[in-house]
Protein backbone atom coordinates (compact mmCIF):
# COMPACT_ATOMS: atom_id res chain seq x y z
CA UNK A 1 0.00 0.00 0.00
CA UNK A 2 1.40 3.62 -0.78
CA UNK A 3 2.63 5.23 2.34
CA UNK A 4 2.87 8.94 3.19
CA UNK A 5 5.88 10.45 1.92
CA UNK A 6 8.62 12.93 3.66
CA UNK A 7 10.53 14.32 0.96
CA UNK A 8 14.05 15.85 0.12
CA UNK A 9 13.57 19.73 -0.48
CA UNK A 10 16.94 19.71 -1.03
CA UNK A 11 19.29 21.56 -1.27
CA UNK A 12 20.41 18.75 -3.62
CA UNK A 13 24.30 17.91 -4.36
CA UNK A 14 23.90 17.74 -8.08
CA UNK A 15 21.11 17.69 -10.63
CA UNK A 16 23.81 15.28 -12.35
CA UNK A 17 23.00 11.65 -11.16
CA UNK A 18 19.45 10.20 -9.71
CA UNK A 19 21.04 9.58 -6.27
CA UNK A 20 22.41 13.11 -6.00
CA UNK A 21 19.38 15.01 -7.11
CA UNK A 22 16.25 15.21 -5.85
CA UNK A 23 12.46 15.66 -7.77
CA UNK A 24 12.38 12.27 -9.05
CA UNK A 25 8.20 11.15 -8.81
CA UNK A 26 7.63 8.08 -7.27
CA UNK A 27 6.07 5.04 -9.73
CA UNK A 28 3.40 3.55 -7.94
CA UNK A 29 2.26 1.85 -11.14
CA UNK A 30 3.03 -1.37 -9.78
CA UNK A 31 1.31 -0.43 -6.63
CA UNK A 32 -1.67 0.23 -8.45
CA UNK A 33 -2.10 -3.35 -10.41
CA UNK A 34 -2.00 -4.95 -7.19
CA UNK A 35 -3.55 -3.02 -5.13
CA UNK A 36 -7.52 -4.31 -5.46
CA UNK A 37 -6.71 -7.10 -8.50
CA UNK A 38 -10.15 -9.18 -8.36
CA UNK A 39 -12.05 -5.78 -8.85
CA UNK A 40 -9.64 -4.58 -11.64
CA UNK A 41 -8.02 -7.71 -13.08
CA UNK A 42 -8.08 -6.61 -16.07
CA UNK A 43 -5.87 -3.82 -15.40
CA UNK A 44 -3.78 -6.22 -13.70
CA UNK A 45 -3.39 -8.62 -16.27
CA UNK A 46 -2.61 -6.33 -19.38
CA UNK A 47 1.56 -5.65 -19.86
CA UNK A 48 2.93 -2.41 -20.34
CA UNK A 49 3.58 -1.15 -23.67
CA UNK A 50 6.40 1.31 -25.02
CA UNK A 51 6.00 4.85 -23.52
CA UNK A 52 4.01 7.15 -24.93
CA UNK A 53 5.32 10.01 -26.28
CA UNK A 54 2.54 12.36 -27.50
CA UNK A 55 -1.37 12.40 -26.12
CA UNK A 56 -1.84 10.34 -29.03
CA UNK A 57 -0.84 7.36 -30.99
CA UNK A 58 -1.15 5.39 -34.12
CA UNK A 59 0.24 1.54 -35.14
CA UNK A 60 -0.54 -0.52 -37.82
CA UNK A 61 -1.99 -3.78 -38.24
CA UNK A 62 -1.28 -5.69 -41.11
CA UNK A 63 -3.86 -7.77 -43.83
CA UNK A 64 -2.82 -11.43 -44.02
CA UNK A 65 -2.97 -12.36 -47.93
CA UNK A 66 -5.35 -15.60 -47.66
CA UNK A 67 -4.23 -18.59 -49.72
CA UNK A 68 -4.80 -19.24 -53.08
CA UNK A 69 -3.80 -21.22 -56.10
CA UNK A 70 -0.04 -21.33 -55.60
CA UNK A 71 1.38 -23.07 -59.06
CA UNK A 72 3.79 -22.03 -61.62
CA UNK A 73 5.18 -23.40 -65.46
CA UNK A 74 9.10 -24.75 -65.40
CA UNK A 75 9.71 -21.86 -67.67
CA UNK A 76 8.33 -18.03 -67.74
CA UNK A 77 8.56 -14.62 -66.65
CA UNK A 78 8.58 -13.32 -62.99
CA UNK A 79 5.47 -11.36 -62.66
CA UNK A 80 5.20 -9.58 -59.55
CA UNK A 81 1.82 -8.07 -57.56
CA UNK A 82 1.46 -5.36 -54.60
CA UNK A 83 1.85 -6.96 -51.31
CA UNK A 84 -0.61 -6.77 -48.67
CA UNK A 85 -2.20 -3.70 -47.47
CA UNK A 86 -1.76 -2.41 -43.83
CA UNK A 87 -4.39 -0.49 -41.96
CA UNK A 88 -4.15 2.38 -38.83
CA UNK A 89 -5.30 2.53 -35.47
CA UNK A 90 -5.27 5.51 -33.35
CA UNK A 91 -6.37 6.05 -29.45
CA UNK A 92 -5.74 8.81 -27.55
CA UNK A 93 -4.34 9.56 -23.93
CA UNK A 94 -6.90 9.77 -20.71
CA UNK A 95 -5.89 11.72 -17.66
CA UNK A 96 -6.68 10.14 -14.39
CA UNK A 97 -6.79 12.72 -11.47
CA UNK A 98 -7.76 11.52 -8.07
CA UNK A 99 -7.01 14.04 -4.95
CA UNK A 100 -8.32 15.00 -1.46
CA UNK A 101 -7.30 16.73 1.52
CA UNK A 102 -7.39 16.29 5.38
CA UNK A 103 -6.95 19.20 7.92
CA UNK A 104 -3.52 19.52 10.12
CA UNK A 105 -5.82 18.52 13.24
CA UNK A 106 -7.61 15.83 11.67
CA UNK A 107 -3.91 14.16 11.59
CA UNK A 108 -3.41 14.74 15.01
CA UNK A 109 -6.67 13.58 16.89
CA UNK A 110 -7.08 10.45 18.17
CA UNK A 111 -9.40 8.12 16.19
CA UNK A 112 -11.23 5.40 18.25
CA UNK A 113 -11.01 3.13 15.45
CA UNK A 114 -8.23 1.95 13.64
CA UNK A 115 -6.22 3.69 11.35
CA UNK A 116 -4.11 1.12 9.15
CA UNK A 117 -1.50 3.14 7.68
CA UNK A 118 -0.98 5.09 11.21
CA UNK A 119 -2.06 8.33 9.51
CA UNK A 120 -4.88 9.36 8.03
CA UNK A 121 -3.34 11.13 5.47
CA UNK A 122 -2.09 7.87 3.98
CA UNK A 123 -4.97 6.02 4.39
CA UNK A 124 -6.57 8.66 2.79
CA UNK A 125 -3.77 8.08 -0.31
CA UNK A 126 -4.31 4.42 -0.32
CA UNK A 127 -8.17 4.85 -0.61
CA UNK A 128 -7.61 6.96 -3.65
CA UNK A 129 -5.05 4.93 -5.64
CA UNK A 130 -7.86 2.15 -4.87
CA UNK A 131 -10.20 4.58 -6.95
CA UNK A 132 -7.98 5.51 -9.65
CA UNK A 133 -7.59 2.00 -10.60
CA UNK A 134 -11.03 1.17 -10.12
CA UNK A 135 -11.54 4.33 -11.96
CA UNK A 136 -9.06 3.28 -14.89
CA UNK A 137 -10.21 -0.27 -15.08
CA UNK A 138 -14.21 1.34 -15.75
CA UNK A 139 -12.52 3.19 -18.79
CA UNK A 140 -10.98 -0.24 -20.00
CA UNK A 141 -14.23 -1.92 -20.16
CA UNK A 142 -16.67 0.97 -20.86
CA UNK A 143 -15.54 3.48 -23.33
CA UNK A 144 -16.49 3.15 -26.32
CA UNK A 145 -15.01 6.22 -28.36
CA UNK A 146 -11.82 7.99 -28.25
CA UNK A 147 -11.67 11.76 -28.21
CA UNK A 148 -8.27 13.90 -28.77
CA UNK A 149 -10.02 16.42 -26.21
CA UNK A 150 -10.17 20.48 -26.38
CA UNK A 151 -10.28 23.53 -24.06
CA UNK A 152 -13.99 22.75 -22.90
CA UNK A 153 -13.45 18.63 -23.37
CA UNK A 154 -11.46 16.06 -21.50
CA UNK A 155 -9.11 13.75 -23.76
CA UNK A 156 -11.14 9.88 -23.64
CA UNK A 157 -8.93 7.09 -24.28
CA UNK A 158 -10.90 4.17 -26.31
CA UNK A 159 -11.47 0.83 -23.90
CA UNK A 160 -12.12 -2.74 -25.02
CA UNK A 161 -15.67 -1.73 -27.06
CA UNK A 162 -14.11 0.40 -28.98
CA UNK A 163 -11.77 -1.44 -30.54
CA UNK A 164 -14.38 -4.52 -30.14
CA UNK A 165 -17.33 -3.10 -32.23
CA UNK A 166 -19.57 -4.57 -34.73
CA UNK A 167 -17.50 -3.05 -38.01
CA UNK A 168 -20.09 -3.51 -41.06
CA UNK A 169 -20.06 -2.23 -44.54
CA UNK A 170 -23.31 -1.92 -46.05
CA UNK A 171 -23.80 -3.91 -49.50
CA UNK A 172 -26.54 -5.12 -52.07
CA UNK A 173 -26.40 -8.13 -54.21
CA UNK A 174 -28.05 -8.23 -57.99
CA UNK A 175 -30.88 -11.06 -57.24
CA UNK A 176 -32.29 -9.57 -61.01
CA UNK A 177 -35.61 -11.87 -61.24
CA UNK A 178 -35.06 -14.56 -63.70
CA UNK A 179 -31.01 -13.92 -63.98
CA UNK A 180 -28.96 -13.33 -60.89
CA UNK A 181 -25.87 -12.56 -60.98
CA UNK A 182 -24.95 -12.87 -56.96
CA UNK A 183 -22.80 -9.70 -57.12
CA UNK A 184 -21.96 -8.13 -54.35
CA UNK A 185 -21.68 -4.11 -54.01
CA UNK A 186 -20.28 -2.78 -50.85
CA UNK A 187 -20.66 1.38 -50.32
CA UNK A 188 -17.38 1.84 -49.60
CA UNK A 189 -14.02 0.47 -50.25
CA UNK A 190 -14.21 -3.38 -48.84
CA UNK A 191 -10.40 -4.04 -48.87
CA UNK A 192 -11.24 -7.49 -49.12
CA UNK A 193 -8.65 -10.03 -51.47
CA UNK A 194 -9.87 -12.99 -53.68
CA UNK A 195 -9.68 -15.85 -50.51
CA UNK A 196 -10.74 -13.44 -47.65
CA UNK A 197 -14.27 -14.84 -45.81
CA UNK A 198 -16.74 -12.71 -44.47
CA UNK A 199 -19.88 -12.66 -42.43
CA UNK A 200 -23.09 -11.44 -43.74
CA UNK A 201 -26.37 -9.85 -41.63
CA UNK A 202 -28.82 -7.85 -42.34
CA UNK A 203 -32.93 -7.83 -40.86
CA UNK A 204 -33.74 -10.01 -43.90
CA UNK A 205 -30.71 -12.00 -45.51
CA UNK A 206 -30.71 -12.71 -49.15
CA UNK A 207 -32.14 -16.13 -50.10
CA UNK A 208 -29.95 -18.62 -49.73
CA UNK A 209 -26.97 -16.82 -47.27
CA UNK A 210 -26.97 -17.50 -43.54
CA UNK A 211 -26.87 -15.23 -41.18
CA UNK A 212 -23.36 -15.49 -39.56
CA UNK A 213 -22.46 -18.15 -41.41
CA UNK A 214 -18.24 -17.88 -43.13
CA UNK A 215 -18.23 -16.92 -47.15
CA UNK A 216 -15.60 -16.57 -49.58
CA UNK A 217 -14.88 -13.70 -51.33
CA UNK A 218 -13.95 -13.12 -55.38
CA UNK A 219 -13.07 -9.81 -55.76
CA UNK A 220 -14.65 -8.75 -59.10
CA UNK A 221 -12.07 -8.30 -62.37
CA UNK A 222 -13.65 -4.95 -63.56
CA UNK A 223 -14.49 -3.36 -60.03
CA UNK A 224 -12.31 -5.05 -57.59
CA UNK A 225 -12.84 -2.22 -54.65
CA UNK A 226 -16.28 -2.41 -54.58
CA UNK A 227 -17.72 -5.51 -56.12
CA UNK A 228 -17.26 -8.98 -55.30
CA UNK A 229 -19.32 -12.63 -55.17
CA UNK A 230 -19.48 -15.05 -52.46
CA UNK A 231 -18.67 -19.03 -52.02
CA UNK A 232 -19.15 -21.52 -49.70
CA UNK A 233 -15.96 -23.43 -50.06
CA UNK A 234 -12.69 -21.24 -50.51
CA UNK A 235 -11.32 -23.50 -53.24
CA UNK A 236 -14.47 -22.49 -55.72
CA UNK A 237 -13.61 -18.78 -54.46
CA UNK A 238 -9.92 -18.83 -55.76
CA UNK A 239 -10.40 -20.55 -58.70
CA UNK A 240 -13.73 -18.54 -59.39
CA UNK A 241 -16.06 -21.66 -60.11
CA UNK A 242 -19.14 -20.25 -62.46
CA UNK A 243 -21.52 -22.87 -60.67
CA UNK A 244 -20.49 -22.11 -57.30
CA UNK A 245 -21.62 -18.38 -56.75
CA UNK A 246 -23.89 -17.94 -54.64
CA UNK A 247 -27.10 -16.42 -56.46
CA UNK A 248 -29.81 -15.18 -54.10
CA UNK A 249 -32.85 -14.95 -55.92
CA UNK A 250 -33.97 -12.02 -53.07
CA UNK A 251 -31.70 -9.14 -52.10
CA UNK A 252 -32.94 -9.01 -48.53
CA UNK A 253 -32.81 -5.81 -46.73
CA UNK A 254 -30.57 -4.06 -44.37
CA UNK A 255 -27.63 -6.39 -45.34
CA UNK A 256 -23.94 -5.85 -44.52
CA UNK A 257 -21.04 -7.30 -44.48
CA UNK A 258 -19.31 -8.19 -41.28
CA UNK A 259 -15.02 -7.21 -40.67
CA UNK A 260 -15.04 -7.76 -36.78
CA UNK A 261 -14.98 -10.56 -34.42
CA UNK A 262 -18.01 -9.50 -33.18
CA UNK A 263 -21.45 -11.14 -32.97
CA UNK A 264 -24.58 -8.53 -31.89
CA UNK A 265 -27.83 -10.14 -30.27
CA UNK A 266 -29.73 -7.13 -31.33
CA UNK A 267 -30.79 -7.30 -27.49
CA UNK A 268 -33.14 -9.54 -28.69
CA UNK A 269 -32.07 -12.96 -27.15
CA UNK A 270 -29.71 -14.57 -24.53
CA UNK A 271 -26.41 -15.94 -25.60
CA UNK A 272 -25.45 -19.52 -25.94
CA UNK A 273 -22.75 -21.79 -26.67
CA UNK A 274 -23.09 -21.68 -30.39
CA UNK A 275 -23.00 -17.30 -30.27
CA UNK A 276 -19.08 -18.40 -28.84
CA UNK A 277 -18.59 -20.98 -31.08
CA UNK A 278 -19.48 -18.64 -34.19
CA UNK A 279 -17.12 -15.72 -32.83
CA UNK A 280 -14.32 -18.44 -31.75
CA UNK A 281 -14.56 -19.62 -34.98
CA UNK A 282 -13.93 -15.94 -36.62
CA UNK A 283 -11.00 -15.00 -34.60
CA UNK A 284 -8.94 -18.44 -35.27
CA UNK A 285 -9.88 -18.24 -39.28
CA UNK A 286 -7.79 -15.07 -38.93
CA UNK A 287 -5.02 -16.39 -37.14
CA UNK A 288 -5.88 -15.36 -33.12
CA UNK A 289 -5.94 -17.42 -30.22
CA UNK A 290 -8.48 -16.30 -27.32
CA UNK A 291 -8.36 -17.71 -24.30
CA UNK A 292 -9.88 -15.97 -21.85
CA UNK A 293 -13.77 -14.56 -21.76
CA UNK A 294 -14.92 -12.14 -19.61
CA UNK A 295 -18.42 -11.37 -18.74
CA UNK A 296 -20.96 -10.23 -15.73
CA UNK A 297 -21.31 -12.63 -13.00
CA UNK A 298 -24.93 -13.23 -14.31
CA UNK A 299 -23.56 -14.23 -17.90
CA UNK A 300 -20.84 -16.14 -15.86
CA UNK A 301 -23.34 -18.43 -14.31
CA UNK A 302 -25.36 -19.33 -17.52
CA UNK A 303 -21.91 -20.24 -18.99
CA UNK A 304 -21.46 -22.66 -16.17
CA UNK A 305 -25.10 -24.21 -16.60
CA UNK A 306 -24.54 -24.29 -20.33
CA UNK A 307 -21.04 -25.83 -20.29
CA UNK A 308 -22.11 -28.49 -17.40
CA UNK A 309 -25.49 -29.54 -19.17
CA UNK A 310 -23.11 -30.73 -21.68
CA UNK A 311 -21.34 -33.20 -19.74
CA UNK A 312 -23.21 -35.86 -16.85
CA UNK A 313 -22.91 -34.71 -13.49
CA UNK A 314 -20.34 -37.10 -11.46
CA UNK A 315 -22.15 -37.80 -8.20
CA UNK A 316 -19.41 -39.04 -5.36
CA UNK A 317 -20.27 -42.10 -2.92
CA UNK A 318 -22.55 -41.61 0.09
CA UNK A 319 -23.61 -38.27 -1.30
CA UNK A 320 -27.15 -37.30 -2.24
CA UNK A 321 -26.53 -34.47 -5.16
CA UNK A 322 -23.09 -33.63 -7.07
CA UNK A 323 -22.57 -30.12 -8.43
CA UNK A 324 -20.19 -29.36 -11.24
CA UNK A 325 -19.07 -25.98 -11.83
CA UNK A 326 -17.72 -25.21 -15.77
CA UNK A 327 -15.26 -22.69 -16.47
CA UNK A 328 -13.51 -23.98 -19.38
CA UNK A 329 -14.96 -24.57 -23.10
CA UNK A 330 -13.27 -25.79 -25.95
CA UNK A 331 -14.83 -24.91 -29.38
CA UNK A 332 -13.57 -25.64 -32.97
CA UNK A 333 -11.63 -22.25 -32.34
CA UNK A 334 -9.59 -23.04 -28.89
CA UNK A 335 -10.65 -23.58 -25.69
CA UNK A 336 -11.63 -20.12 -23.93
CA UNK A 337 -11.98 -19.89 -19.46
CA UNK A 338 -14.56 -17.76 -18.76
CA UNK A 339 -14.38 -15.27 -15.75
CA UNK A 340 -16.56 -13.18 -13.57
CA UNK A 341 -16.08 -9.61 -13.48
CA UNK A 342 -17.71 -7.30 -11.37
CA UNK A 343 -17.86 -4.52 -13.39
CA UNK A 344 -19.17 -6.20 -16.77
CA UNK A 345 -22.09 -5.01 -18.23
CA UNK A 346 -24.12 -8.14 -19.01
CA UNK A 347 -25.21 -7.29 -22.85
CA UNK A 348 -21.91 -8.47 -23.74
CA UNK A 349 -19.00 -11.02 -23.28
CA UNK A 350 -15.53 -9.93 -24.65
CA UNK A 351 -12.69 -13.56 -25.30
CA UNK A 352 -9.06 -11.91 -25.58
CA UNK A 353 -5.77 -12.70 -26.85
CA UNK A 354 -3.71 -10.79 -24.58
CA UNK A 355 -0.62 -11.06 -26.65
CA UNK A 356 -2.29 -8.41 -28.68
CA UNK A 357 -3.51 -5.59 -25.93
CA UNK A 358 -1.37 -3.55 -23.60
CA UNK A 359 -1.59 -0.06 -21.63
CA UNK A 360 0.61 2.78 -22.86
CA UNK A 361 1.69 5.73 -20.35
CA UNK A 362 2.45 9.34 -20.97
CA UNK A 363 3.53 9.37 -17.13
CA UNK A 364 2.59 6.69 -14.90
CA UNK A 365 0.75 6.68 -12.15
CA UNK A 366 2.22 9.08 -9.60
CA UNK A 367 1.47 11.77 -6.84
CA UNK A 368 2.29 15.10 -7.65
CA UNK A 369 5.09 16.94 -5.72
CA UNK A 370 5.39 20.29 -4.04
CA UNK A 371 1.84 21.08 -3.86
CA UNK A 372 2.24 24.17 -1.92
CA UNK A 373 0.50 24.31 1.54
CA UNK A 374 -2.15 27.11 1.05
CA UNK A 375 -3.94 26.86 4.74
CA UNK A 376 -4.47 24.46 7.71
CA UNK A 377 -4.82 21.20 5.53
CA UNK A 378 -2.37 19.12 3.37
CA UNK A 379 -3.73 18.01 0.13
CA UNK A 380 -2.55 15.71 -2.27
CA UNK A 381 -3.05 14.87 -5.75
CA UNK A 382 -2.78 11.35 -7.39
CA UNK A 383 -2.46 11.41 -11.47
CA UNK A 384 -1.65 8.57 -14.07
CA UNK A 385 -1.69 9.57 -18.21
CA UNK A 386 -2.12 6.47 -20.38
CA UNK A 387 -4.28 4.77 -23.44
CA UNK A 388 -4.79 0.87 -24.12
CA UNK A 389 -3.20 0.14 -27.47
CA UNK A 390 -5.07 -3.16 -29.42
CA UNK A 391 -2.19 -4.06 -32.01
CA UNK A 392 -4.46 -6.42 -33.61
CA UNK A 393 -8.17 -6.85 -32.37
CA UNK A 394 -9.36 -9.23 -34.80
CA UNK A 395 -7.45 -11.72 -32.75
CA UNK A 396 -9.94 -11.51 -30.19
CA UNK A 397 -13.47 -11.44 -29.78
CA UNK A 398 -17.01 -10.70 -28.81
CA UNK A 399 -20.64 -11.02 -28.34
CA UNK A 400 -22.78 -8.09 -27.59
CA UNK A 401 -26.18 -7.12 -27.45
CA UNK A 402 -27.09 -9.64 -25.18
CA UNK A 403 -30.66 -9.80 -23.64
CA UNK A 404 -30.43 -9.47 -19.99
Amino acid sequence: MPQDVTRNLGPSSSQSLTYESIGQAEDYSQILYNIDPTSTPILSRLPEGAALTATDTTWMTEQLEPPGENAHKEYEKYECHKVGSMEGLKNYAQFFQNDGWISDVQRKVKKIYNVPQGDVLAEAKTKAFTKQARDIEYALLNNDKARIGSESEAPLMGGVPYFMDLDTIDVTVDATKDSPTGIFTATKNHNLKTGDFVYLIGDTMPTGVKAGAMYYVRVDDTTPKTKFTIYDTIKDAVRGTADAVIKPSAAGTNVKIVKSNVKSLGGSTQYTLDDIDDVMLMAASRGGNPTDAYMSMENKRRFSKLVSALSTTQRQPKTRYGSLVADTYETDGGVISAHAHRMYASNRIDIFDFDYWELRYLEKPHEVENLAKDGTYEKFVLETKMTLQASQPKASASIIGIKR
